[in-house]
């Protein structure tokens, strides 16, 4: 499967350069690519062990596994992959900008200066909701108070 991947990336990569395309799909592709890449980078360590755990499994199986390679295989199945999920939200988010403006509506972070449309305007009128709320809830509570004081 990982010479599967190599190969289809880079003929897809060669495709897109070779013929006169865009901006846009020719960072598309250099993205992709640098996905691959790491992706690559970070799981090539367990294909080396595997490969090593096949080729040694006799004496694997009668002296048990050798001490680098457990610690080795902690980094293999745990780290790399963690890192290689944390290097494609960098990724995602320093290139591109529907990520990054998804991603600051979810947390609410506003990252330009919006002009009062339709959505801005439902954010104070929500707001307002909000607030009217909060003073039906202080009345209320007021008035069990009061209730209780009688």
């Amino acid at each position: 499967p990982m010479l599967l991947l190599i190969f289809l990336n880079l003929r897809m990569f060669m495709a897109i350069n070779s013929r006169k395309s865009s901006s846009k799909e020719m960072t598309y592709s250099t993205i992709l690519l640098l996905i691959v890449a790491i992706f690559i980078l970070c799981h090539m360590p367990r294909v080396a062990l595997n490969f090593y755990e096949v080729l040694y499994l006799e004496e694997i199986e009668q002296c048990g596994p050798p001490v680098w390679s457990m610690t080795f295989s902690v980094f293999s199945n745990s780290l790399l992959p963690a890192l290689n999920c944390a290097i494609n939200f960098a990724i995602y988010f320093a290139t591109g900008k529907k990520f990054r403006n998804s991603l600051f509506k979810i947390f609410k972070v506003k990252n330009e200066p919006e002009e009062l449309d339709g959505s801005r305007s439902s954010d104070i009128e929500s707001d307002k909701v909000c607030e009217e709320m909060q003073v039906a809830t202080e009345m209320e509570e007021m008035e069990h108070t009061k209730l209780l004081i009688m």
